[in-house]
């Protein structure tokens, strides 16, 4: 984001509404929009040398606004930030979506806030695009490759029960932590696992799939390459 360091918000903003043929009151009322929907109105008159890098980044959406453009292509836009700035970042831009209709294409190595605000994900390994759809699109197609993962939780289980769970067709593998079970299989086996912990005497407490994060599908796409 490059600004004049010594104009103010506003004098910056101007300068680029006229570059890009707005005048007068026309320009001072896009402009008085697009600080007022990044939350910098009332800073409006203070050089920007002033700023801290939230807040040029946030001036650097306005600029943005200032365009009304349809699409926009958003480079790291929290990076370097604090965490409550890069919240602020991020609502502004689920809101410009929603109520602009704006259609944005976000880059960012942060796959947790890709996750929270993206409606489709594409997954860039080595140049290529090796992946793109919804993130339960990708999980899916992740889980039909052969990593279907579940968690069981038994109260009091048999010192055996790895071994009876390891014995299920379909199951790669078992960690046990405490009274949870960590279980990796081939295909959706949950009805047998159930059974095995059944028929075992013990109390089955939860049983539940675990949903891929998008950096685990990220990193399955990472490692073939």
């Amino acid at each position: 984001v490059g600004f004049y360091e010594d104009l103010t918000a506003w004098e910056n903003l101007l300068y680029i509404a006229r570059l890009n043929g707005l005048r007068g009151s026309q320009a001072e009322r896009r402009i008085r929009e697009a600080l007022n929907e990044v939350g910098l109105e009332e800073v409006a008159h203070r050089q920007v040398k002033t700023f801290s890098k939230g807040m040029k980044q946030r001036l650097g959406i306005a600029e943005m606004l200032l365009k009304a453009p349809e699409f926009a292509i958003l480079d790291e836009p929290t990076s370097g930030i604090d965490p409550e700035g890069a919240h602020q970042i991020l609502e502004m831009i689920q809101r410009m979506n929603r109520e602009r209709g704006l259609t944005i294409l976000l880059s960012s190595h942060l796959l947790h806030q890709v996750q929270k605000i993206c409606h489709r994900v594409g997954i860039i390994s080595r140049g290529r695009l090796v992946a793109e759809g919804t993130l339960d699109e990708l999980r899916s197609r992740t889980m039909a490759e052969g990593a279907f993962l579940f968690e069981l939780k038994v109260r009091s289980p048999s010192e055996d029960l790895i071994r009876v769970l390891e014995g299920v067709k379909g199951v790669l593998s078992v960690q046990r932590e405490g009274d949870t079970f960590k279980v990796k299989a081939s295909e959706d086996v949950r009805s047998q696992l159930a059974r095995k912990v059944i028929e075992g005497g013990m109390e089955l407490l939860e049983l539940r799939g675990r949903d891929y994060t998008l950096e685990e599908v990220y990193l399955r796409y990472f490692q073939e390459g």
